[in-house]
């Protein structure tokens, strides 16, 4: 076997999702460069005594929601290329909001960007360039005015060609004007798109081709309709009326720029805004879903191999939430508040439930099964590939992955259910998988769900208004939250033996035994290089940076490899 299975990790990783992992529906609908804080004067050409304005539109956002401008030269006279200027943080719900950007001296000419962050993660990128004004920059010659004489306030003529006509924004809104901007639309709503058209002659030519992506009952990647309109400088406005309830699923609009593709937004249709997803029944059984796995042919079929024979009585989770039957000679690995785990030396499988804020979307599901996938695949590889994905979202809240993990450490099925606001991940993962195929089955046959119960287990952190002391989570709940205002490094050892590792913060060489799972060490933020010594295996050395409030994870395998991320938040 050449790696241990870490699912101790993956499982606790999951439980961590569970607190931390809480996907929004805010969005960024628009974004716009411009010369003035409410965007009325639109462009991406600015002059070197100018404010740059970036205005964004954020929609669907709770109170708390941060977006980040980050602003950078891209290229420019005398600056390094790739400089960061500067950085600003707003905390709002949805609404318009405004970044700005000034120079007491002038700009150098050249092409700059200011990257968008939505909740810390990179959203979009608006480019601009600031070009150089002769006037700004001339020595005075025998034919020019005399000092007394000029006029500044007269513009001189650019010495480069006009700037292309270009499309500076596109925002999708439920209604003409733009006041409810979103990229999710109910089944009955006018899709709208406001385009900002600048730098734009008499004459520019702008198509919008409106498409669906994926919808149920509708042949994939057809085109609705297209609309064309001939401007110069304006705000154009676009809009698409169905004359039936719009199908839920995927679409898009193609904007075209006299003849030649600019750019694609994309937007969705949910049947029920506060749960794009169908929920048939809150009791939930496996029979019903990944019981019917063979019918929806999600999984490869066994050759030849049987099933290893269950234990006669079938193992329920404490809180009720799920129940499966478990292999003979197969032994517990792992059980905490929210999550069961069995294997033997070969083989592991567990379920874990995971309760959220609200019911995701579609698009919402798909992200924090990438995330989820993310997080386990650290612990057994560096990279992974997806070798097999099937989603039944739409009938049967399933939706499965197979996964196959690089280094020939084995390959891994993952089964995502979602009943209203909980979710269910059935995962299973062998370095013998295809033998194991017939055990996976016998289990899934067996395997049963109750929802009341995951909820009523784990309920979701809500806000309340009546003031309460604050009491810690407890540990399994949510483990790698560290105490407010302390960095933590969790350590994790399945190696050998017993090794040591000094942080450089004062407290020495500290030992970490063989099977360590939850043994952690308090740092002061900052960054670390600290070292390791591994009896039988050297000396090794890990860097990273922490903060306040966040924790690390530090893993040494079963043979010596060192495996390490951030786990909270």
């Amino acid at each position: 076997m050449k790696k241990a299975f870490l699912l101790v990790f993956a499982i606790l990783a999951f439980t961590a999702l569970a607190c931390g992992f809480n996907v929004s529906t805010a969005n960024i609908a628009s974004a716009k460069m411009a010369k003035d804080p409410d965007g009325n004067s639109p462009t991406t050409t600015f002059a070197q005594n100018d404010v740059f304005y970036a205005v964004v539109e954020l929609a669907n956002a709770p109170d708390d929601t941060k977006v980040k401008a980050v602003w950078s030269v891209v290229e420019a006279e005398g600056v390094d290329s790739n400089t960061t200027i500067d950085e600003a943080e707003l905390t709002s719900g949805s609404g318009s909001l405004q970044f700005n950007l000034t120079n007491d001296k002038l700009w150098p000419a050249g092409k700059y960007k200011v990257d968008l962050f939505l909740n810390d993660k990179a959203d979009r990128t608006l480019e601009f360039t600031v070009e150089g004004d002769s006037a700004a920059a001339a020595e005075p010659t025998p034919e020019a005015p005399t000092p007394e004489e000029p006029t500044p306030e007269e513009p001189t003529p650019e010495p480069t060609a006009a700037p292309a006509a270009r499309i500076a924004s596109v925002q999708l809104a439920k209604d003409a004007d733009g006041k409810e901007p979103t990229t999710t639309f109910g089944p009955d709503d006018v899709f709208n798109a406001i385009v900002e058209l600048v730098d734009a002659p008499e004459g520019t030519k702008v198509k919008a081709v409106w498409s669906v992506i994926e919808a149920e009952g509708v042949d994939p990647n057809q085109m609705i309709d297209e609309a064309e309109l001939t401007s110069g400088t304006n705000t154009l406005y676009f809009d698409l009326t169905g004359n039936q309830a719009w199908p839920p699923g995927q679409y898009k609009v193609d904007l075209y720029l006299n003849g030649d593709l600019d750019q694609t937004v994309e937007f969705s249709v949910e049947s029920d805004a506060s749960s794009a997803v169908a929920t048939p029944t809150r009791q939930g059984s496996a029979g019903d879903t990944l019981g019917g796995k063979k019918e929806m042919d999600v999984t490869p079929e066994a050759a030849g191999a049987e099933p290893l024979p269950l234990k006669d009585d079938t193992y329920t989770h404490p809180s009720g939430a799920f129940s499966f039957g478990v292999p003979e000679g197969w032994d517990s690995y792992s059980e905490d508040e929210a999550s069961a785990a069995f294997g033997d030396d070969q083989s592991r499988f567990g379920v874990v439930f995971v309760n959220t804020d609200a019911a995701y979307s579609a698009k919402e599901f798909k992200d924090f099964i990438k995330k989820s996938l993310d997080i386990i695949v650290d612990t057994f590889a560096d990279s992974y590939d997806i070798t097999t994905e099937n989603d039944k979202l739409k009938e049967n809240n399933l939706y499965y992955v197979g996964v196959s993990f690089s280094d020939g450490d084995g390959n891994a099925d993952f089964f995502f259910e979602q009943y209203d606001r909980t979710i269910f991940i059935f995962y299973f993962t062998s370095l013998a998988y295809a033998d194991m195929l017939p055990t996976r089955d016998a289990i899934l046959d067996t395997y049963q769900i109750d929802v009341d119960a995951a909820l009523a287990a784990e309920p979701t952190a809500t806000p309340t208004p009546v003031p309460v002391p604050p009491t810690p989570k407890p540990a399994a709940a949510n483990p790698f939250k560290p105490p407010a205002g302390v960095a933590r490094v969790f350590m994790q050892n399945e190696y050998g033996n017993e090794y040591n590792i000094d942080f450089g913060d004062g407290a020495g060489s500290i030992q970490v035994m063989p099977g360590a799972q939850n043994f952690y060490h308090d740092v002061p933020p900052g960054k670390y290089r600290p070292g390791l010594s591994l009896p039988g295996a050297g000396a090794a050395n890990i860097e990273f940076e922490i903060q306040a409030d966040q924790s690390y994870l530090i893993i040494v395998t079963n043979d010596a490899r060192i495996k390490a991320g951030q786990v909270y938040p």
